[in-house]
């Protein structure tokens, strides 16, 4: 029998967490879901935690793989789940208990309702919670709203869409050609740009949470070296190519964003991040043009070279110190 709700959790060496993590999703109100569980090759306790709550409760399903990545293992989910709505949680991640079926009324109610994005928490290791920040990944909708399609890019632009794979839940119909890319570091990037692109129909909501563990060995907080600018690169050049398809009005802003991303590559070859010119030379070949620079950017970038990233952090800390 099919369950109302998926729930795809990939997992990789969170024996610390994945406990919490499923027990916060077998006590959710909406009892009728699966939760299937894709350990990607981990070399802890992870999968022997997860196969215990799994003969504790029969909607917990584990599934295993040899270590291929965040993206193969959500596709493996996707691949095993049976639900009419779906939803995606990391292995260290946490859901307020009424989420689910707060949420899935509004898609119950609007038939033509494609997805429902909710708040979004980070929070500490120690359970203290982080400021909801759009900039920091937070994301809370200031209140309920239904949008179409033709606004979908323009609230992009407004940062008051999540750009989180976790932190929705999606009519599994309505997402159904969509996988995630393999070989990608920030495949979620590119499944938020996918569902944008292919669905008609999506709501804000301010009714329950998601958790979101804020630790420093996370694979979002790891170093940005040469495949991960190559990743961002990819996931940029994607989203404005789709956007421009859906939205072209947008032209000027869809610049802007090319150009910041330039100097931020352009910031990242003069700190010494190795690669990262050639980032930069790839990105302006598939741009076809030159990227535009403000005299205050040339500037930042001039005294980074001159006095070095180490260097100038000392001089900036020393001179807040002082004033």
């Amino acid at each position: 029998m099919s369950a109302k709700v998926s729930i795809v959790v990939p997992v990789y060496n969170v024996e610390t967490y994945i406990a919490s993590t499923l027990e916060s999703l077998c006590r959710q109100t909406c009892g009728d879901l699966e939760v299937i569980v894709v350990d990607d090759g981990s070399r802890d306790g992870t999968q022997a935690i997860a196969r215990a709550v799994s003969e504790r409760d029969p909607r917990v399903r584990v599934f295993s793989q040899e270590n291929q990545g965040a993206a193969a293992a959500r596709n493996l989910g996707l691949a095993h789940a049976t639900g009419e709505y779906l939803l995606f949680v990391d292995g260290d991640d946490q859901l307020a208990p009424e989420t689910i079926e707060a949420n899935i009324a509004f898609l119950e109610n609007d038939r033509k309702l494609d997805w429902v994005s909710f708040p979004v928490l980070r929070r500490r290791l120690d359970g203290g919670c982080l400021k909801y920040d759009y900039g920091a990944g937070g994301f809370l909708p200031a209140q309920e709203q239904v949008i179409e399609k033709n606004d979908f890019v323009r609230l992009f632009l407004e940062h008051r869409l999540s750009e989180l794979c976790c932190g929705s839940l999606y009519r599994r119909s309505s997402v159904a050609g969509i996988l995630f890319p393999k070989g990608e570091y920030y495949e979620d990037s590119f499944y938020f740009t996918d569902v944008i692109h292919e669905t008609l129909r999506g709501m804000l909501s301010t009714r329950g949470r998601y958790f979101y563990t804020e630790r420093d060995d996370s694979s979002q907080r790891q170093h940005v070296d040469f495949p991960r600018l190559v990743s961002k690169m990819n996931v940029l050049m994607d989203r404005m190519r789709k956007f421009r398809e859906l939205d072209p009005e947008w032209e000027e802003s869809f610049r802007r964003i090319e150009d910041d991303f330039y100097f931020y590559l352009l910031f990242a070859q003069a700190k010494g991040t190795r690669g990262a010119e050639i980032v930069a030379d790839r990105f302006v070949s598939a741009l076809g043009r030159r990227p535009r620079m403000t005299f205050t950017r040339r500037g930042k970038l001039l005294l980074l070279r001159v006095f070095g990233y180490s260097s100038l952090r000392r001089i900036c800390r020393s001179m807040r110190r002082r004033f």
